[in-house]
């Protein structure tokens, strides 16, 4: 069974970084229950951009 997910580009504003990590303020409010991508955000806008339906 394929899974579906819905993915929703969001603008922040960074702030402090530090050991590799970035401080970001969302501009607009996240539900609590909000799921966040903080890794393999590239690949994900990548295929997104590509328009392709890889079933791997």
């Amino acid at each position: 069974m394929n899974q579906v997910f819905q993915f929703k580009k969001v603008e922040v504003i960074t702030g402090t970084s530090e050991l590799g990590y970035v401080e970001v303020t969302p501009l607009e409010t996240i539900p609590e229950n909000a799921e966040i991508i903080s890794k393999g955000a590239f690949y994900i806008m990548s295929k997104i951009s590509s328009g392709e339906d890889d079933d791997d």
